[in-house]
């Protein structure tokens, strides 16, 4: 259960992340 959890922690960090760097990228940040 735990590893599962974290599993889905990590995912939802790397989808954040991504959307960060596209949210930067479309307001010419960076």
């Amino acid at each position: 259960m735990i590893l599962e959890i974290g599993a889905v922690r990590s995912t939802l960090n790397s989808m954040t992340i991504t959307a960060m760097t596209i949210t930067t990228t479309d307001r010419g940040g960076g």
